[in-house]
């Protein structure tokens, strides 16, 4: 016999990824490794940024250096 849930009833949230279907849990390691993109990009943008800014600060005491 199945038993309908009402509509005000909430499903618990999953907890682990044993409890879903292998499709929910292929779903869920895409999203993450999205996220982990996402971060990855990001962190290497600012890498870059900084490097930039450490090449200009290097030049400009280069030149300094050179004047005295």
């Amino acid at each position: 016999m199945n038993r309908v849930r009402p509509a005000s009833s909430k499903l618990p949230p999953v907890t682990s990824l044993g409890d879903v279907s292998p499709k929910t849990r292929l779903l869920e390691k895409r999203r993450l490794m999205y996220e982990n993109q996402e971060q990855f990009q990001q962190k290497k943008k600012e890498a870059f940024s900084a490097e930039i800014a450490f090449r200009s600060k290097e030049k400009d005491l280069r030149d300094k250096d050179f004047e005295i």
